[in-house]
């Protein structure tokens, strides 16, 4: 079987069409997907730097799952503890009216007083966000930054709930505001109770403030990340997105060599007919 013998013009116009066709596909697929770099192929040093900052992105957009979520528990636990703070002060207005109280005004102070204790309690158990109430279990909520970064930050528990569950009037020493009389006592058990909500506001604040720094820092760990990321993002693009002016006009330049090319390979055709054709009269001339 006899081969197709190419004449080096010929064999060079083919090569050249086939490069044109590469970069007519690689400038289609440009435009169609708007990236400029799609795989290993295209350009493997990009395609794995672009990979290592996608990588880098979801990794810290984990994170700031974590971090919005542990920033609600805290805002909503403050929110709590503020609440129950404006309840609590309430107490040492009503103890002070104690002085000058009949018995059934007390009695009602006394109402008033469990009221307080109760509905403090029911905020508390009521404070719980994402499954997770710092005010009524003793389970810390754990904020994990990135994987793998560390330095994770740790909301304390403190069960409000159950303190004020046991908050009965036999442990500040009176059974009611209507067992405390008028004798010498009555300034020491006014006192006792006052000291006693004061010393539980005073804890609440301690821990309102521990909880806010943290919260704070959980805060701007969130808007650093938000940051980072938006960067992140943005050196991708940086790197994969493709010009689609610069595209459209390398496929129109890439068209106009391919007919260039074409008239090549007709003038080329044109020129392999005239000599066969000139062969072949010079062939019948020979032999007339």
């Amino acid at each position: 079987m006899t081969g197709i013998t190419l004449t080096s013009a010929f064999r060079s116009n083919l090569i050249e069409l086939n490069k044109v066709r590469k970069i007519e596909d690689s400038e289609n697929k440009k435009l169609a997907n708007g990236k400029s770099v799609s795989d290993a192929t295209d350009n493997a040093l990009i395609f794995f730097r672009s990979r290592n900052l996608t990588e880098q992105s979801r990794n810290f957009l984990e994170g700031r799952d974590n971090l919005k979520n542990g920033l609600n528990v805290a805002k909503t636990t403050l929110e709590s503890l503020a609440s129950i703070d404006n309840l609590l002060k309430q107490v040492k207005g009503i103890t002070l009216s104690v002085v000058s109280q009949n018995d059934e005004q007390r009695a009602q102070s006394s109402s008033d007083l469990k009221l307080i204790i109760n509905q403090a309690t029911q905020i508390a158990r009521d404070s719980e966000v994402l499954g997770a109430n710092l005010l009524s279990s003793t389970n810390n909520y754990v904020v994990s930054f990135a994987s793998n970064n560390g330095g994770d930050i740790t909301l304390k528990a403190r069960d409000l709930a159950s303190e004020f569950g046991s908050f009965a009037f036999s442990k500040i020493g009176f059974a009611g505001f209507s067992a405390v009389g008028n004798g010498a006592n009555l300034g020491k058990i006014l006192n006792n109770i006052t000291n006693v909500f004061d010393s539980a506001i005073s804890s609440i604040r301690s821990y309102s403030n521990e909880l806010g720094s943290k919260a704070a820092i959980i805060d701007t760990r969130l808007q650093f990340t938000d940051r980072f990321v938006s960067r992140l993002n943005q050196g991708n693009d940086d790197l994969l997105l493709n010009d689609n002016n610069e595209s459209a006009v390398n496929l129109l330049s890439a068209k106009d060599r391919t007919g260039l090319i074409f008239d090549n390979f007709n003038k080329l055709q044109e020129q392999q007919n005239a000599y066969i054709n000139t062969i072949a009269r010079l062939r019948q001339n020979l032999f007339r």
